[in-house]
């Protein structure tokens, strides 16, 4: 994954409500992030791909972070 493509999604998780972050389950927080950077930037079918790995990979601190937002 390139710089440019990391950056931006983790403005895109930055700019999301906690609640939106903590409430989803696992497949539809990584459907709507990958969504709101696609309305961004056109994705390659393999930037698709290690996109939706890496969110897996880090779904754990995405929500960590949420839930530390809210408190």
């Amino acid at each position: 994954m390139n710089a440019v493509l990391l950056r931006l999604i983790w403005s895109v998780i930055e700019d999301t409500p906690p609640h939106i972050l903590t409430g989803f389950d696992d497949s539809t927080l990584s459907k709507h992030l990958v969504n709101r950077v696609e309305s961004q930037v056109h994705l390659s079918r393999d930037d698709h791909r290690t996109l939706w790995s890496y969110l897996a990979a880090r779904m754990p601190l995405i929500r960590d972070l949420a839930h530390q937002r809210v408190a």
